[in-house]
């Protein structure tokens, strides 16, 4: 009789650590928090931020040279400095962001071609917000 109880014992405890090891190692990515980063930030250290989802403030523009959206730096001094908008799920709604303060949230990457970009989320209008 010993000996079943310390075997269901056993049996138990490794059912809970298979449990708990499943459940930290992919339960966890749909509670990712988002990162606060700046554009400057993104632009200067893109390996840190690789994969991640971040949220960045800044001017929405459209590059007609490029037909491309992106995110400008409104920090003081970080005008050289631009996230491109890759996708976006509604993306009939970028137009009507153009010119104006944008919080946008989504993953970022890098690839030679584009540079720093965003696959957006969330965009919201920050000048509508106020």
């Amino acid at each position: 009789m010993g000996r079943f109880v310390m075997y269901a014992v056993l049996v138990t405890l490794a059912a809970f650590v298979l449990s708990t090891y499943v459940l930290l190692e992919h339960g966890g990515e749909s509670i990712a928090a988002v990162e606060a980063a700046s554009i400057h930030d993104l632009s200067t250290q893109p390996e840190r931020f690789a994969n991640h989802e971040v949220s960045v403030q800044g001017r929405m523009r459209h590059n007609a040279e490029l037909d491309q959206f992106e995110v400008l730096d409104e920090s003081p001094g970080g005008a050289n400095f631009a996230l491109v908008v890759r996708s976006y799920h509604t993306e009939d709604r970028l137009p009507a962001l153009d010119g104006k303060s944008v919080r946008i949230t989504g993953k970022v990457g890098f690839n030679s071609e584009v540079g720093i970009y965003i696959d957006a989320d969330t965009i919201a209008n920050l000048e509508a917000e106020e």
